[in-house]
């Protein structure tokens, strides 16, 4: 199961300003049509809380039936906190 965008949040509330932060999520969470609520909060996080240095997509395995998952890697700088209360 993947991480609930709450959850996200909150641990990326605990790293500390100026901290380094990489994670990677799965590329279908970023597209319109999505329901994680992921792209809204990849475009909140990066218009001041986060500053993106790397982003990149790559095949992350693939599925029993021999399909490629894909997954984005994003590597970057906290600059603040997230206010959940303005998301959720």
């Amino acid at each position: 199961s993947d991480i609930p965008p709450r959850v996200f949040l909150n641990a990326f509330n605990l790293i500390r300003d100026d901290g380094w932060i990489a994670f990677n999520i799965k590329d279908r969470f970023l597209t319109n049509g999505d329901n994680t609520c992921y792209k809204d909060i990849m475009k909140g996080i990066s218009e001041g809380a986060f500053s993106v240095h790397q982003r990149k997509r790559y095949c992350h395995r693939f599925s029993l039936g021999g399909k490629e998952l894909y997954y984005i890697v994003i590597v970057g700088k906290k600059i603040g906190n997230v206010n959940l209360s303005e998301i959720f």
